[in-house]
């Protein structure tokens, strides 16, 4: 067995898959008692486990399946279970009488961190789009179970949450105050805490009351014709896989995350009716509003797709592995090479949208672009694709830039 080192995702992501059987990886970052492993099998299933010695018998707690179960997340569940070793608890021991006699552990003895896990596989995995499980499985790992995840759930007071926020909204010495990722923070510590309610892990919430950190107000920025063609250019001598995306974001007005996660496999032809044309296919699992959602593709955005060398899976990828993510570095070189500033990449919706809406467009067609939930009778009842329709709309858009 090769020599464990601390494990990453990126490390995790690199080591090969066994013909057979399972192979092990220990994590050295953890280093409390007993030890954190790291299980996969030849399908690529993988999960974590705290081991420790009782009674001079090698035992084995199964912790939880990663990437579900983060690495910050299983290293402060090692750490809790590593304290109760400590004391003189046994996990496995415990765990197996609570099943056996068929209760469960009292609220007092689950730790935010053991909540955390739960609540991802029961409630944000099961009910949300797949974006919104990863921002909520990021939240926790960096801003919230660093801070409180091996605290009881049931001990967890408003003063925690409050601390954990302000700390966020105000910066400290090692951060840059951030009032609105503060909100974000506020949001996942509010909705899990409702959750913890109904399955009475918590008999009061201590997120009810707080205010939000930040107001927040609505972008309005919609870039002049001129700057979408300084932005367009920019995009075009940054190359791939950053420029092409964001030259696709501009011909499709599709969302920066959906875009970025693109595969190969996604890109398709769709029909409808009379009309068969090439389409970015996204699936419900994919789409922020959890509803399978088609773009027809122009021939601009086809030819974009065209230029795009294949590496692995994934549309847009810098490793052959996973998909681009971090674009803060890039939406920087496309300000300097562009000197177009004060814009982010989700407004390039706002403008496509705008320019439509303008130009003759059906409101409905419009919204059906963006792959916007119609709200009211009209979404219940009307079921159309518009695909036809789309794809002229996006045509039309695709000449105009």
């Amino acid at each position: 067995m090769a020599k464990a080192t601390g494990l990453t995702d990126m490390a995790i992501r690199a080591i090969p898959l066994p013909a057979k059987g399972q192979i092990e990886r220990r994590d050295l970052e953890y280093n409390g008692a007993g030890g954190l492993y790291l299980t996969i099998g030849h399908t690529g299933a993988a999960t974590w486990s705290f081991r420790y010695t009782r009674a001079r018998k090698l035992r084995k707690f199964k912790i939880g399946r990663y990437p579900a179960t983060t690495i910050k997340m299983a290293r402060a569940m090692a750490r809790d279970l590593g304290v109760e070793v400590e004391k003189g608890g046994d996990p496995q021991a415990d765990r197996l009488r609570a099943k056996y006699a068929s209760t469960a552990p009292t609220p007092a003895v689950r730790t935010v961190a053991m909540v955390a896990e739960e609540f991802l596989r029961r409630h944000t995995d099961e009910r949300n789009g797949e974006r919104w499980a990863q921002e909520v499985r990021r939240i926790l790992a960096k801003e919230i179970l660093p801070v409180i995840g091996a605290k009881p759930i049931a001990e967890v007071a408003k003063a925690d949450i409050r601390d954990l926020i302000d700390k966020i909204a105000d910066g400290d010495g090692k951060r840059a105050p951030a009032p609105i990722q503060a909100n974000r923070v506020l949001a996942v510590c509010a909705k899990m805490c409702r959750w913890c309610l109904g399955r009475d892990y918590l008999a009061v919430d201590p997120t009810a009351g707080l205010p939000r950190p930040s107001a927040e107000t609505k972008r309005g920025r919609v870039l002049s014709d001129d700057e979408l063609a300084r932005v367009w250019r920019a995009a075009e001598g940054l190359g791939y896989p950053f420029g092409a995306a964001a030259k696709l974001l501009i011909l499709t007005g599709g969302r920066r995350e959906e875009i970025a996660a693109m595969k190969w496999s996604e890109i398709g032809t769709a029909k409808w009716k009379d009309a068969e044309v090439p389409a970015l296919l996204l699936s419900a699992a994919r789409a922020k509003n959890r509803l399978e959602h088609i773009t027809p593709l122009s021939p601009a955005a086809a030819a974009v797709l065209a230029s795009v060398p294949r590496h692995g899976e994934f549309v847009f990828t810098t490793n052959g592995k996973a998909h681009i993510a971090g674009w803060s570095r890039a939406k920087l070189r496309i300000d300097r090479m562009s000197g177009t500033t004060g814009w982010v990449f989700h407004d390039f919706r706002r403008c496509v949208s705008t320019w439509l809406n303008e130009n003759g467009t059906d409101p409905h067609i419009v919204e059906a672009v963006l792959g916007h939930v119609v709200k009211g009778v009209g979404g219940v009842y009307n079921k159309a694709g518009y695909l036809r329709e789309k794809a002229e709309a996006l045509n039309l858009w695709a000449k105009h830039v």
